[in-house]
């Protein structure tokens, strides 16, 4: 087959989970004799290049979109040029990997009108959130069903706009798609709920089929009347499975890590509150992360460092990451909100546990007390008590590692894919 794999990014310009997977997969599927070529806006205009033998498209949008773009009352700019290099290739299958304001249904739709098959796996939350957080403006975590939420109200609170501006919204919002002029009219942020709405139902109307990463997406897809859903759990790379190292602290220590990046929607401040609310000489935290120069990060690090046993890793390269992570007990992610977090995995793949909060992206993984142990978001008070108990316990460590099964890998998912891609 012809395999397109489409984008909003690619390496070597953007590193990241969805451009891994993206890499992963065209690697196997290169691999069993099929020929795979990645599509991808740039904002650095036209250019095609090989990497890793992956033949790369890439063509030209505009830095920052007009407000018609935002509002999804135009095609995005760079369409037709989208459309002359899928006419060129000639695939079997079009695969998109992203949905946002440069690659949208309009790409989709096209396609499907070309006679191809298409097919979408959202890897970010934006195909729920406007936000892009699944996190409510009273800071509460939303279950990603769009039509129980006012989500146009939710996105100008967190962004500080007053009730006048959000009167006026609402107002607008039940004023759409009643004449085109009106629509250019509109203030972008009434379209925002209406768009994802209408988006579900061109899912189904043009997709040969939504793949969803975990349960919990299968069931917010569906959750959000999209009826073309598909479950093909995630996967890592097959290079990161080891075994794990002997890591017994010989002063009696508990070993924990953050693996991530260092930003609010993560709720380090909870890692912060337990930790000093217990003897920290006996625990000893591993920070690999990924960190911007602002005030979160740098009020984190600084309570964070304060304790006596912390070792504070920038930027880890991805072949020295699962080495750090088999250094240590348990793996620790105190998050508000996730999609699909694949540090799960990749810990698993290092035959550590977890201990994590208990949203539904990550129970779909963390079985509790079998493979880690779940406790409710923000709840400091509950995940200082769990590192005593491990402290105080260091049976439970081990066997809660010997809970942990060897996680599917990249090949497991490309099989899946390709089965679908067949049907």
């Amino acid at each position: 087959m012809k395999i397109v794999q489409v984008i909003e990014n690619f390496l070597p310009d953007s590193v990241g989970g969805t451009e891994t997977y993206v890499l992963n997969i065209s690697r196997i599927f290169m691999d069993s004799g099929h020929e795979v070529h990645v599509v991808a806006p740039s904002v650095n205009g036209d250019r095609e290049y090989l990497f890793e033998g992956i033949k790369v498209h890439r063509y030209s949008i505009d830095k920052i979109a007009k407000k018609d773009e935002y509002k999804q009352i135009v095609a995005p700019k760079g369409l037709n040029q989208f459309i002359d290099i899928i006419k060129t290739i000639e695939p079997d299958v079009v695969h998109f990997n992203t949905f946002n304001r440069s690659v949208n249904i309009y790409h989709l739709k096209s396609v499907k009108q070309l006679g191809i098959k298409t097919f979408l796996t959202p890897h970010i939350s934006g195909i729920f959130c406007a936000k892009g957080s699944l996190i409510d403006y009273c800071g509460q975590r939303c279950d990603g069903i769009v039509s129980k939420h006012d989500c146009v109200k939710c996105y100008l609170k967190s962004n500080g706009y007053g009730n006048r501006t959000i009167l006026i919204s609402r107002l607008a919002e039940k004023m759409l798609h009643l004449h085109h002029s009106f629509d250019k009219m509109i203030p972008s942020p009434a379209f925002l709920k209406q768009n994802r709405l209408d988006e579900y139902n061109d899912l189904n109307k043009w997709a040969d089929g939504v793949i969803a990463l975990s349960p919990w997406i299968e069931n917010a897809l569906r959750g959000n009347g999209v009826n073309n859903v598909i479950l093909v759990r995630q996967g890592i790379s097959e290079s990161l499975m080891h075994s794990s190292d002997s890591n017994l602290d010989p002063l009696g220590r508990l070993k924990i890590i953050y693996v991530g990046r260092v930003y609010q929607i993560k709720n380090l401040e909870t890692l912060c509150d337990a930790l000093e609310s217990i003897d920290a000489d006996k625990v000893e935290l591993t920070m690999a992360c990924i960190c911007n120069d602002d005030e979160y990060t740098r009020n984190i690090k600084k309570r964070l460092m304060k304790l006596p046993h912390v070792n504070w890793y920038e930027n880890v390269p991805q072949n020295k990451l699962g080495k750090i992570i088999r250094q240590n007990d348990f793996l620790i992610l105190t998050s508000f909100s996730e999609m699909s977090p694949l540090v799960i995995l990749e810990s698993f793949a290092n035959n550590v546990p977890v201990i994590a909060t208990d949203i539904p992206p990550i129970s779909d993984n963390v079985e509790n007390t079998k493979n880690g142990i779940l406790f409710p978001v923000g709840d400091s008070l509950q995940l200082s008590q769990i590192l005593v108990d491990l402290i105080n316990n260091p049976n439970a460590k081990t066997a809660m590692k010997s809970g942990v099964k060897p996680p599917r890998t990249f090949k497991d998912v490309a099989s899946e894919l390709l089965q679908i891609y067949n049907s």
